[in-house]
């Protein structure tokens, strides 16, 4: 009787196995404790070490004929604990999902106090979604969109507070048919940014839309992709707490008013293939002591570097072309400039740049040195008047100094003209009376009238 029983009990038990009722879990076999026998033919079959433990299966729209509740998060199951979410985010036990759009999903982790969107197309407003959202959009610290979401409402993360850190698949902001309408990271927050919000990323993406992290006063950390080429107008400007910015490789214009007045940037690294810097890109920054700008660059717009109080050298690369006017305008502290002489006003209607112009008529008086790093033509006047230049180093390309061109320049104890140099035009050092020492080549053919007139240390 004992042994037609026990066959019984584990005829069922295998039947109930191979349906896929029970679950699976190792135990040693002195567990096992079935009434009236012993676990002897349990031990021989399952090696001692096997035990079937009956599992109540969840409830589900097949075995219960009802649905979850429309709009009703629902929390990852144990088998899903620790699961890939995405191809780089993995999500915790507790994780909440739902619906954010037609393809698209939310998932709330709140232990990691993360939110990740993914999936294809539009992302709705969370906060009138449903009601469940507002039990943890509050919570969120961290917020990741991935590749695949096509554009997102206006104020989608509007009530996300706490948020700390944002990563992006490209410049994401608010759909809008209007013309007018913001292409702005705060689009995203109903235009009232997190107050925590310090860290943003963007993976992927060419350009940087016009005002985009405009008045984002709390970024710290932005990071850029390198697929990036161009940063457009007015970008990060006012962004008072970023420190540092790296320009990617591949960007080869920066907007106008692209990083004005931000407050605490104290680095810059440019791009290498950069050919193009807009007005008023770098203005009216009170820390940068100094920017390297590369040999690429091509055109400088007006006022680029203006109101900089920090900056006491600067070089501008020997390639530049075109160069706009008041480029170091106000409150400047510059000491030492080097710059290539023959450049075309960033005006057409302008015929020739002189120094005095590049500081709208008012020179620094700190600005003791200047050296020239390239250039065949020293415009006319282009030094008239700069008392306080004690040192001008001339390039070895110079061959026409124009009238007038060190006129007044009383500082200036003595000067070496290259031997490249063909002509000196009229009053060209007129009234140097510091002037003791000028040497000039045989090559020079041509000196035109009272070139030196009035130079009272010459004999």
């Amino acid at each position: 009787m004992k042994s037609q029983k026990k066959g019984r009990i584990l005829s069922a038990i295998l039947s109930l196995v191979m349906s896929g009722n029970l679950a699976l879990q190792t135990l040693p076999a002195s567990a096992l404790n079935f009434a009236g026998t012993d676990d002897t033919g349990l031990e021989n079959l399952a090696g001692g070490d096997i035990l079937f433990q009956a599992e109540e299966e969840a409830p589900t729209e097949e075995t219960t004929g009802e649905a979850p509740a429309e709009g009703e998060p629902t929390e990852s199951t144990p088998a899903d604990t620790d699961a890939e979410a995405s191809d780089s985010v993995t999500l915790g036990e507790n994780t909440v999902t739902d619906s954010c759009g037609s393809g698209t999903t939310w998932s709330y982790d709140p232990d990691a106090h993360l939110l990740l969107v993914s999936g294809t197309g539009e992302i709705r407003d969370f906060t009138y979604r449903t009601d469940e959202w507002f039990n943890y959009c509050g919570e969120v610290e961290e917020i990741i969109v991935e590749d695949g979401i096509t554009s997102a409402s206006a104020g989608v993360f509007s009530e996300c507070t706490a948020l700390k850190k944002l990563t992006l698949p490209y410049f994401l902001y608010a759909a809008s048919d209007a013309e007018d309408a913001p292409t702005t990271l705060a689009s995203l927050f109903g235009r009232n940014m997190p107050a925590e919000l310090t860290a943003v990323t963007v993976k992927d993406a060419a350009s940087v839309p016009y005002a985009y992290f405009y008045n984002c006063s709390t970024l710290t950390e932005i990071t850029l992709p390198d697929t990036l080429t161009e940063i457009g107008g007015y970008a990060f400007q006012n962004c008072d707490s970023l420190a540092e910015i790296t320009i990617p490789e591949q960007v080869t214009t920066i907007g106008e008013y692209a990083f004005e007045s931000c407050d605490l940037l104290s680095k810059v690294s440019l791009s290498e293939g950069l050919t193009e810097i807009g007005a008023y890109a770098f203005a009216n920054e009170k820390v940068l002591e100094s920017l390297t700008l590369p040999d690429s660059l091509v055109t400088i717009g007006n006022a680029a570097f203006r109101g900089n109080a920090a900056m006491t050298t600067f070089t501008i690369p020997a390639g530049v072309r075109i160069l706009g006017k008041n480029l170091f305008y106000a409150d400047n502290a510059l000491t030492s400039l080097t710059l290539p002489l023959t450049v075309a006003p960033e005006e057409e209607t302008e015929v020739s740049l002189t120094l005095s112009d590049l500081f709208y008529g008012s020179i620094p008086e700190g600005l003791t040195t200047l050296t020239f790093n390239n250039g065949e033509v020293m415009n006319n006047s282009y030094l008239y008047n700069c008392k306080n230049l004690t040192s001008v180093t001339l390039p070895d390309t110079l061959q026409v100094i124009g009238d007038s061109a060190f006129y007044g320049c009383v500082g200036l104890t003595e000067q070496t003209l290259p031997e490249s140099l063909k002509t000196i035009g009229k009053n060209a050092f007129e009234s140097c009376s510091g002037l003791t020492a000028l040497t000039i080549p045989a090559s020079c053919e041509t000196i035109g009238d009272e070139a030196f007139d009035n130079c009272t240390g010459l004999t």
